[in-house]
């Protein structure tokens, strides 16, 4: 499965990815999320593998981080692997002003087992979390 979500931001590009490339951010605005460890390679470089903790209602979910591309504001892309799933996230910002950002995703997904079930009937909760954190990264940034 495979789509493309969008979103403009109210703040200059440099402002966005200043608040994007500090990883240390993603607790403040990226829903679920519990911790991250570097497992391997240099943070935020190409090749750094970390693994991600997220809590959702009671559920704890762990992922391998893996960073493929990082040429910002072009293209940052990760892959996040866990059981049953692998989602390649591709992040794109674009100026459209001096005051405004496009923050766009290309996100992929593989699934095994169960997961392949969820992804047949329910295509539409993915969608609908890619949006949820592109809203609160919106909400986090223009706040700053």
């Amino acid at each position: 499965m495979k789509y493309m979500c969008s979103i403009d931001i109210n703040k200059p590009i440099s402002k966005v990815l200043e608040l994007f490339e500090n990883r240390e951010n993603r607790i403040l605005w990226m829903v679920g999320f519990d911790s991250s460890s570097l497992i391997s390679g240099i943070e935020g470089q190409v090749g750094a593998k970390s693994e991600i903790h997220f809590i959702t209602g009671k559920r704890k979910l762990k992922m391998i981080e893996t960073i493929k591309v990082s040429r910002l504001p072009d293209e940052f892309t990760c892959t996040y692997e866990a059981p049953g799933v692998l989602n390649t996230v591709k992040c794109m910002f674009a100026e459209i002003s001096d005051t405004k950002t496009d923050f766009c995703t290309v996100q992929e997904f593989r699934f095994n087992g169960l997961y392949k079930i969820v992804a047949l009937f329910m295509p539409g909760i993915f969608k609908k979390q890619s949006n949820k954190y592109l809203s609160a990264f919106k909400v986090f940034c223009e706040s700053r």
